[in-house]
């Protein structure tokens, strides 16, 4: 301690020394010592001093939003944002009314503006508490869907989950830290890179099984589990020339004006040639992206000759379409010609582009062939055309790009926004598994692939409650028992025990009136069906289930 606290206090002095000469002062009240420590027996206490005024030693203080504890349990962290989260759950209380209420889609957005965003907040630093702590805070995010959808109180957790479409925050987490880790990924150069990449001390958690180990070993598993590959992602490069003195690159977004299901092919074509026509002594080039499954593609089209490379099966189809620029610009660059237009169908691209979306390094890679080509005197026009509307340059790079799906795959670093897909698609795909093995859930048996319900969002507040309860399979008619612990009521004509199941496709006494309004066998066939949904709440309504549910 000795050693640390001459270390720490001399560091504390070159601070101070640089903020006096530079006119800053430090915050007195603001400026804590914490003792980071897990041993449990008495220990000293470092005694620091800034600016002739000892720090005083705390247990827990709040940084960037963070409350850090000493023993880094961040116990205080989790209480403090379950609370927090509980005053914006009265919000969604206060709209949610059964009758009257807002639709599940607004109290669903409300959810995560309000509640999910606090804890998402810092999740890669408070990950790091043990799993029974961080169970605390399922609760709050059961809760909020719950309300949110209106399901009744003894609803299983996994149902809520696939009827909100809404991950656990266990999956939640672990999708945050992947694309923070493929990020950071990007930037070899950040603070944190090689404390996540290059984690030290590995054998002591090796040892001691108890202790958490850190993010950057946490992480590992995880990136394997998912199959991504920090080598190939590209790094994000630092644009030497600020964007403020950039001169904005030619692009022309004429043909933006006509939208393309409104506007016939041939009023495009013609279009085209005016578009030519005003362009007359440009060259003309055609650019194009193709994904197929997991197969990626771009190709250029110029004057002379075509360009076409496969990309490896992460890439994205955005990143296809800015490959196929960078081809162009390239062949710009090695031409003798002075004046060339690019053609392309990727709006998106262009956009990023004329934004100067300059963290993304292929619009960097375009931004420094377009400084390039202005020094050597070349004239480039940037052009949007729409696909697929039998204009010949446009076909062939289409029909180029998808030939390209076939050719070896090319060695090429891919941008780390492109794993966002990937690490969706790993997280979606360990839920799936997860709720294929819930086989005795109800909702399982109507909804037994993972996905959104369009058709459960209807203008009835009322009806959406009505709908995901019969989905879930628990109702106020048929679960309230264990509420108020009583035996489970029975149906008083067929004597077996109240399920909706019984109520919507067994019971005998209302087979009359079911037959008037839908004929279905088992509740998958019957929601699966969203048309009769309409029927399944008259149905409802008839036989006096409606208000019950």
């Amino acid at each position: 301690m000795r050693i640390i606290e001459r270390k720490l206090q001399l560091c504390l002095n070159s601070l101070q020394q640089w903020a006096t000469e530079n006119g800053f002062r430090f915050s007195k009240s603001k400026t804590v010592c914490m003792h980071f420590c897990q041993k449990r027996g008495l220990h000293p206490d470092p005694e620091l001093f800034l600016d002739g005024n000892r720090l005083p030693v705390v247990d827990e203080t709040k940084f960037l939003g963070l409350i850090f504890d000493k023993k880094l349990s961040f116990i205080p962290h989790i209480k403090n944002l379950k609370k927090k989260c509980l005053k914006a759950l009265n919000i969604l209380r206060v709209l949610s009314n059964t009758d009257w209420g807002a639709d599940r889609k607004v109290l669903l957005r409300l959810y995560r503006a309000l509640i999910r965003s606090k804890l998402d907040y810092g999740c890669i630093v408070y990950g790091s508490a043990r799993e029974s702590y961080l169970k605390e805070l399922d609760t709050i995010h059961n809760q909020g869907l719950r309300i949110s959808l209106g399901a009744f109180r003894t609803s299983p957790v996994d149902s809520l989950y696939v009827e909100a479409h809404e991950p656990s925050l266990h999956n939640r987490r672990d999708k945050l830290a992947l694309q923070y880790a493929t990020k950071i990924a990007s930037l070899p150069n950040h603070i944190s890179f090689n404390t996540i990449f290059r984690p030290r001390h590995e054998h002591l958690y090796l040892v001691k099984t108890n202790v958490v180990p850190s993010f950057g070993i946490r992480i590992q598993p995880l990136l394997s589990e998912a199959g991504i590959s920090l080598d190939s992602i590209a790094n994000t490069p630092f644009f030497e020339t600020p964007p403020w003195a950039v001169s904005p690159p030619k692009i022309d977004f004429d043909l933006t004006q006509h939208k393309k299901r409104d506007t016939s092919s041939t009023v495009f074509q013609s279009l085209f040639r005016e578009l030519r026509s005003k362009y007359g002594d440009y060259a003309p080039i055609y650019t194009d992206g193709s994904k197929d499954d997991d197969r990626v593609a771009s190709a250029t089209v110029t004057p002379s000759e075509t360009i076409s490379v496969r990309l490896p099966p992460a890439a994205s189809i955005f990143t296809a379409e800015l490959l196929a620029i960078i081809q162009a610009l390239e062949f710009i660059q090695s031409s003798s010609n002075l004046k060339y237009i690019i053609f392309t169908d990727s709006l998106s691209s262009l956009q990023a582009i004329h934004n100067k979306q300059l963290d993304h390094p292929l619009v960097v890679d375009i931004y420094r062939l377009l400084l390039a080509n202005e020094f050597n005197s070349k004239d480039i026009v940037l052009c949007w055309l729409p696909s697929h509307m039998d204009i010949k340059g446009n076909d062939q790079a289409d029909s180029a790009a998808k030939s390209a799906l076939d050719l070896p795959i090319s060695e090429f670093y891919i941008p780390y926004k492109d794993f966002k897909f990937i690490i969706n698609s790993f997280i979606n795909d360990r839920w799936q598994r997860s709720w294929d093995l819930a086989g005795t859930n109800k909702l399982h048996h109507s909804k037994p692939f993972l996905g959104d319900w369009p058709s459960s969002y209807r203008t009835n507040r009322r009806d959406e409650v009505v709908l995901c309860r019969s989905r879930i399979g628990h109702t106020f008619l048929t679960h309230i028992f264990i509420l108020k612990r009583e035996p489970q009521p029975e149906c008083v004509h067929c004597h077996v025990p109240l399920t909706v199941k019984h109520i919507l496709i067994e019971c005998n006494h209302l087979k009359n009136v079911r037959s008037k309004y839908y004929r279905c066998q088992s509740l998958h066939q019957l929601f699966a069906q969203p048309e009769l949904y309409g029927k399944l709440l008259n149905f409802l309504k008839e036989t006096n289930f409606y208000y019950k549910f």
